[in-house]
């Protein structure tokens, strides 16, 4: 057990642990990961050329309208329902949008919808551990809603116009700058 006795210890010992955690404990697995790079010399050309290997050491995928079709699972209503009807709206509603954010027409960006949604600000190289779900609030909410650790948006199909539904969703998206309010 430490005894800390007074603040500049206490500073001391808070840089040594982190200092331990952010590099010594690594440090075998990076030295081995080095090796392995030097053994066909691909550390080396990696050294000379940094901005060469960025793209294909560091995954930073374009977010666009194509990838958040693509990146959600839909939870539709049965087909014929009076929701489902609602729900088809609210989703053409969304594509919208998402086109808006893909062009600059509004002040959110593809890249705070997904914060929003999952708290990430990229996708992962691998994806998410499981995928992002799309479902609908049939009560009067007006602004969607998100569970970033369900990776669920709740989308409110209460707007009839387009016009609505942007005022909310922007305003929802946009002032929520913490988990849990929107």
């Amino acid at each position: 057990m430490v005894i800390v006795k007074d603040i500049e210890h206490r500073n001391q010992l808070l840089e040594a642990v982190t200092n331990f955690y952010a590099y010594h404990k690594i440090c075998p697995a990076l030295e081995q990961f080095r090796e392995g790079l030097q053994s066909g010399m691909i550390f080396e050309l990696i050294k000379s050329h940094p901005t060469i290997f960025k793209e294909a050491m560091c995954c930073e995928e374009l977010l666009t309208v194509n990838l958040f079709d693509n990146l959600f699972t839909i939870n539709y209503s049965e087909i014929g329902s009076t929701k489902r009807s609602a729900e088809n709206r609210t989703i053409t509603f969304w594509r919208d949008f998402l086109l808006d954010c893909e062009d600059n027409v509004t002040d959110i960006t593809l890249k705070t919808i997904l914060i929003f949604v999952t708290g990430a600000e990229t996708v992962p190289p691998l994806g998410f551990n499981h995928q992002p779900i799309i479902s609908f609030l049939h009560d009067q909410s007006l602004y969607p809603k998100e569970n970033t650790c369900g990776l669920q948006l709740d989308l409110p199909t209460a707007h009839n116009t387009y016009e609505t539904f942007l005022h909310h969703v922007v305003f929802g998206i946009g002032n929520c700058n913490d988990f849990a309010f929107a």
